[in-house]
């Protein structure tokens, strides 16, 4: 709670803005976790309040509106005596600006001026090293409001953003990359781009991104116009801002660069169709209202095809007939998969194994008998019972994930390790990226379609999930009233994934050849 003290407009009562008067509210059990936020310096109450800073945890100083109202010796001595006992990273400042954009800037001059006066007199006395007066300054305009209001602002001045931005443009030209590949995953789950002549990209659309229209997250996956019902039209247009730390010399096209990019209604403002902002939302959720992170790891399944021309008349036929885990099959494939490893390694995608599958003749019956239970879950949910659900998940968990039993021709598979869900998302991108780009470099094509072939098996996007609390994994059970080995939070979380499959699968099976790999006759 931000709560006024001190002085301000002549309808309060003075005597009464003493945050002294907050006390009886401190003390009480029930407010002892509510961090309370003084504003205004709590001028002419400054050392009142410096006080309670010191002596009560959950209470923190805004010297705003004290500056710049007070004249420049009432500015520094009423900061002075909020530091007198108040922990620096308990104060911060605030312009106190409104209506004109011109009071924002006069309240940030004048606080770094009276900011700068009282740090370096307390440098000069001997009460901060040089150092430390540094590190306050940093503290007072950034760090404690950004902590303290959970503003995730990136570290760094805009000023060595400045300069880092301009090595980064040096390096590109240098280096003679010639275009800049703007990414985003659409709805439907395809990678679309804008490409930007690398001059353009780091002289201007590094900072102000590029625009797209609303309607370009409402298409579909067979047309390129928005699907009906989504009110995504050509009408209206947002920003694609590039994050920069996810840019990425391509190493199968040296002479051009990809970044994953941003929704924003106007730079700053997420726009709610933004993939990685709803992903990020929730990632916050669950850490501030349970502090556990989310991890996750993406297995890849894709077929390689190759090209055959018969008669006149081209088709794409497997790469290979071989059986799981046939070295000559590795030995046909292995340069292509090399090249994918190495430009994974480039992008800093650690990759757990590669393989290949099962061929449909290998399957064991236990494995099949799996696959058709997993299948009816998914499609029959409503059916199952919740403690079916629980042994046979747990069951599933212990038996599949070391068959790895799906089959295909020409079917490969890279596992991608296990990281925090927002960076396990981009590398996905990333990988797929890499898998189709190599793969056609090669004269293949890598489908990642979920039933290239009814005859065949189809391919997933396995991702497994797990959430941490101090690196530690909170899914796991080990005492005696834990159930399957889960602790009560995986059991929590694997009935929430039950209880919400229905909308989980407009995201999983979002078309109908999805549908069909999770077909109940897997020969089918």
């Amino acid at each position: 709670m931000q709560i006024h003290t001190g002085f301000g407009d002549k309808d309060l009562d003075l005597r009464k803005c003493n945050p002294l008067h907050l006390r009886a509210v401190l003390e009480d059990e029930r407010f002892t976790k509510c961090q309370l936020v003084l504003l205004h310096a709590s001028y002419p109450y400054s050392k009142e309040a410096s006080y309670l800073a010191s002596v009560y945890s959950q209470v923190y100083l805004d010297f705003g509106l004290a500056i710049p109202k007070l004249s420049v010796q009432g500015m520094v001595s009423s900061l002075k005596e909020l530091l007198e006992l108040a922990p620096i990273n308990k104060v911060m400042f605030s312009s106190d600006g409104y209506a004109f954009p011109e009071t924002y800037y006069l309240g940030s001059r004048r606080a770094r001026d009276v900011v700068y006066r009282v740090l370096s007199a307390a440098s000069e006395d001997g009460d901060l090293s040089i150092q430390e007066a540094i590190d306050a300054v940093e503290d007072i305009f950034r760090r404690n409001a950004s902590d303290l209001y959970k503003l995730n602002v990136a570290n760094g001045s805009i000023h060595q953003k400045t300069i880092a931005d301009n090595r980064i443009a040096s390096s590109c030209v240098e280096q003679d990359v010639l275009f800049v590949r703007i990414v985003w995953n659409d709805a439907s789950g395809q990678h679309r781009c804008r490409v930007v002549p690398a001059g353009r990209f780091y002289e201007i659309a590094r900072n102000k991104g590029v625009g797209l229209t609303f309607a370009s997250m409402g298409m579909t996956s067979f047309c390129d116009g928005p699907a009906d019902g989504t009110n995504l039209t050509g009408v209206g247009e947002i920003r694609l801002m590039p994050d920069m730390s996810t840019l990425l010399r391509l190493p199968w096209s040296t002479r051009e660069e990809m970044v994953i990019a941003d929704m924003q209604i106007r730079p700053g403002e997420a726009w709610e169709y933004c993939p990685r902002y709803a992903l990020r939302k929730i990632t916050k959720v669950l850490l501030d209202e349970f502090n556990v992170t989310m991890k996750a790891g993406f297995e890849n399944e894709f077929y390689l095809r190759r090209k055959l021309v018969s008669e006149g008349h081209e088709r794409w036929v497997p790469y290979d007939n071989s059986s799981y885990c046939s070295t000559s099959s590795f030995d046909g494939a292995s340069s292509i998969l090399q090249e994918v490893y190495s430009s994974l390694k480039v992008a800093n995608i650690v990759v757990e194994q590669v393989r290949r599958y099962f061929t449909t003749k290998k399957m064991s019956k236990l494995v099949m008998l799996h696959i058709k239970l997993f299948t009816f879950l998914i499609i029959c949910h409503d059916l199952l019972i919740d403690r079916f659900f629980h042994v046979y998940i747990h069951f599933l968990a212990q038996k599949i994930y070391k068959l790895h039993a799906e089959a295909g021709k020409g079917q490969f598979e890279v596992a991608l390790k296990y990281v925090l869900c927002t960076l396990a998302a981009d590398n996905l991108i990333y990988a797929r990226e890499i898998i189709k780009s190599v793969a056609r470099k090669h004269g293949l094509i890598a489908t990642f379609l979920p039933k290239p072939d009814l005859n065949d098996i189809g391919s997933g996007s396995h991702v497994h999930l797990s959430l941490w609390k101090n690196d530690q994994n909170v899914f796991m059970g080990s005492n005696e009233y834990s159930h399957y080995g889960m602790s009560n939070v995986g059991e929590q979380f694997l009935a929430g994934v039950y209880h919400h499959l229905p909308s989980i699968l407009a995201f999983t099976a979002p078309h109908p050849n999805r549908i069909k790999s999770c077909r109940l006759c897997y020969q089918t």
